[in-house]
């Protein structure tokens, strides 16, 4: 609920959310899959409320694996 209070004051303040955030970092390490890339998909992923994860690519049914098999491969 944190976060999603936290998102919301970003979004009020003109910035953009961690949702945002997250498919911007998503497009960067598709362009460029380096370790660096990779561990800010991590950070940003993360920082976006739990609840909000499954819907980042807009696709329900994926459940935004496509990012989840590049970080947790092993889940």
């Amino acid at each position: 609920f944190i976060l999603e209070v936290a998102d919301e004051i970003e979004r009020l303040n003109g910035r953009p959310p961690t949702s945002s955030r997250c498919l911007e970092a998503w497009q960067t390490y598709q362009k460029d899959p380096s370790h660096q890339n990779k561990e800010a998909l991590r950070f940003a992923y993360e920082a976006v409320p739990k609840h909000n994860r499954r819907y980042l690519l807009g696709d329900m049914d994926a459940k935004d694996f496509p990012i989840r098999g590049v970080l947790y491969p092993t889940l």
